[in-house]
């Protein structure tokens, strides 16, 4: 997407009226051409710069399209000037250096402890470095040796405990990327290595106690990267208690929440998708209730908030099985989720949100016996296996599309989906016992010639299913879709 079209688009009300009114404070000849463009490019519904040269002139349109960028930038960094700890700390550093540039030191000094005091408080360490730094030019203008003895050692302690704390927010930042990773590569571990690979993080010394993490941040990461590993082994209860505590250490910290509003939203969707997969509604409602009330200053965060909550709400009413309700909410929320779903698109990869609302989509249309929509909608997801999609879900997609053409009667497809997935799986060394099991029924079923033979299948594989949700690994398999469910409907 152009970056002029999508800065706007992503403006609220509130900060366009801010722009408007910055632009005409502004006494430059220009003004009224990037203000022009502006309004212009706020009523388009899509990008057309062909248009807009014609309207605006072709020869200087890159000139003013460059200038309305910078002045948005601008006129966005005076708008949140002060409205997070961080972007205060630096409006008083920057207050320091022009009062010391023109000699007001006194007043310049003032600023510069402003800052450091509101760093200390938010123990925003990285910033407090850059305030003691910005301090330390001061000691040019000192004459007396006993005060710059004192400045020199007082620094040494300064930078013996910062280096200590933002050395060890760097290691929670290195193993929360490390699970960032494995968490890219798949939702669930199914097999031995995978497992090994998750248990071992775990066992890392800095995730054994709190007490590791020197920092308010560091404590933030410790839960968050806990949960996110216990969430990969199907620990849901575990995955809710660390999830918990780091999303009530953001919440008690408003400058590092001012900086991790994304990390907040991800903390409180991971606790209510843990208590959805615990069945624990109150918990549930707990905490959607604080994840739908939550005030985000970027609104593409706020739009992923949402979307957050309504896949959400769509899970937890397939997981009660009332269907009826989840297709109702699919309904409401049709050109939001379409939106979404449109914006998603254009990525590079594919977010996890959008595989969720791909197989809560098909489950409550499976649920509502409208198969021909289910089979669309898995089919395109299907289809767009090289979005960087999960394995595991592109797996579960193909057996699930097994399904829903059999319940369709689509016997000439599915023999022919059937070996290609059988083909996938050996080649990928995916065939694990789960997908082995759903294979072998959809063979028997091809061949039966009874109804009680029919039925007698199913038996089997719910069975199996059973036996399965006891397996270490293979409980795993049921993350995106329990197929235990549609064999109870079928029975």
């Amino acid at each position: 997407m152009e970056p002029i079209f999508a800065l706007i688009k992503s403006l609220s009300q509130s900060e366009k009226r801010y722009f408007v009114l910055f632009s005409k404070f502004q006494t430059t000849t220009t003004t009224t051409s990037y203000l022009a463009l502006f309004n212009r490019i706020v009523k388009m519904e899509a990008y057309n710069e062909k248009d807009l040269k014609k309207e605006f002139g072709a020869v200087h349109f890159a000139q003013l399209k460059k200038l309305l960028f910078k002045k948005l930038l601008q006129a966005l960094r005076l708008y949140y000037s002060t409205t997070n700890s961080q972007n205060e700390i630096f409006t008083h550093i920057h207050n320091y250096k022009l009062l010391a540039s023109r000699g007001i030191q006194t007043y310049a000094e003032k600023e510069l402890k402003r800052a450091e005091h509101i760093a200390r408080e938010a123990e925003l360490n990285y910033e407090l470095a850059i305030v003691f730094k910005e301090r330390n030019l001061l000691i040019n203008g000192m004459s007396d040796a006993e005060e710059l003895q004192s400045r020199i050692k007082e620094n040494e302690l300064f930078f013996q405990k910062q280096i200590a704390y933002i050395s060890n927010e760097h290691e929670y930042e290195q193993l929360f990327l490390e699970i960032e990773l494995v968490n890219k590569q798949l939702e669930s571990t199914r097999n031995k290595e995978e497992m090994n690979r998750v248990t071992n993080f775990l066992q890392q010394p800095l995730l054994q106690s709190e007490n590791s993490a020197l920092s308010i941040q560091s404590k933030i990461l410790f839960h968050f990267s806990k949960g996110l590993a216990y969430y990969l082994l199907s620990d849901y209860s575990n995955c809710y208690v660390f999830m918990k505590q780091s999303a009530e250490l953001l919440e008690q910290n408003e400058s590092i929440l001012a900086k991790q509003e994304d990390l907040y939203v991800r903390a409180l969707a991971n606790q209510c998708l843990s208590a959805i997969h615990l069945q624990k509604e109150d918990e549930y409602v707990y905490g959607l209730e604080k994840l739908k009330k939550v005030k985000l200053s970027d609104t593409s965060t706020e739009a992923s908030r949402d979307y957050i909550v309504y896949i959400l709400q769509l899970m937890f009413f397939n997981k009660k099985k009332n269907y009826t309700r989840a297709l109702q909410w699919i309904d409401d929320h049709e050109p939001f989720a379409k939106e979404m779903d449109a914006k998603m698109d254009r990525l590079s990869g594919m977010p996890q949100e959008k595989v969720y609302s791909v197989f809560q989509k098909a489950i409550a249309f499976v649920g509502n016996n409208m198969h021909k929509k289910a089979s669309q909608v898995i089919n395109e997801f299907i289809g767009k296996k090289g979005k960087s999609m999960k394995e595991d879900a592109y797996i579960t997609a193909r057996i699930f599309f097994l399904f829903i053409r059999f319940e369709l009667n689509d016997e000439s497809l599915i023999e022919s989906e059937l070996r290609s997935v059988q083909r996938y799986l050996k080649e990928k060394n995916k065939l694990f016992l789960f997908e082995k099991h759903m294979l072998q029924f959809i063979t028997r079923m091809l061949i039966a010639t009874s109804a009680q033979e029919k039925k007698n299948n199913f038996l089997k594989l719910k069975e199996e299913l059973i036996a399965l949700k006891e397996i270490e690994f293979e409980k795993n398999a049921f993350t995106y879709f329990d197929f235990s469910d549609w064999v109870d409907r079928c029975l």
